[in-house]
């Protein structure tokens, strides 16, 4: 994927990439802003649909299943999800998506540093974790695998608040399972957010 920093996205609102946080197997996250507002966001490039080895047909199938789980993904709203905000891509139909940026510390990043939270803080992402994957069952969507590198933690108003990310890349592996006759390699399924590299 070349580097995207300075490229202004313009979709439903215009989005400024501000230069490359993550890079996975599945996908490359770039932080970004929209633009007239500051809002920090995450742009989630999926370049792995074109490096499938497909052929056309069959990548321009998966493109075109993912723009419509991305397109119903856009109606999930609950404060304990990554919002997923636009979607759109690219002229080589390299599919991309926009969310809320995710915050900086997991699950995962605490369980490393801390070991095992306390029985309060384990019941409080649970329950938080749960309302969130509610939202998403109302309208039909599953989450796949949730782990602990999926669950973010960001502050407001001085509480921590539990955000699972991870909702468009959740169909990935069916989407293209589907457009393809066949799953998707283990290999391209390992969570995306790995420490940021910005």
């Amino acid at each position: 994927m070349p580097d995207l920093s300075g490229v202004v996205l313009t979709l439903q609102h215009q989005y400024e990439v501000l230069g490359q946080r993550r890079e996975g197997p599945i996908a490359t996250v770039w932080r970004g802003a929209l633009r007239g507002f500051d809002v920090p966001v995450d742009i989630v490039v999926l370049d792995s649909v074109s490096n499938l080895g497909m052929p056309a047909v069959a990548s321009r199938a998966v493109a075109q299943r993912i723009a419509g789980v991305l397109k119903s993904a856009t109606s999930v709203r609950s404060p304990y999800l990554l919002r997923v905000m636009d979607f759109g891509e690219f002229e080589d139909g390299t599919p991309f998506f926009v969310t809320d940026q995710s915050g900086t510390t997991t699950l995962a990043d605490v369980i490393a540093a801390q070991g095992r939270l306390p029985l309060s803080g384990t019941v409080q992402v649970v329950q938080e974790v749960a309302k969130g994957l509610a939202a998403m069952h109302e309208l039909g969507f599953g989450h796949m695998a949730v782990r602990a590198e999926h669950i973010a933690f960001e502050e407001h108003s001085g509480q921590s608040v539990t955000r699972l990310g991870g909702v468009g890349l959740g169909l990935l592996r069916h989407e293209v399972s589907v457009a393809t006759g066949g799953p998707l390699p283990m290999g391209h399924l390992a969570p995306l957010t790995e420490a940021d590299s910005a």
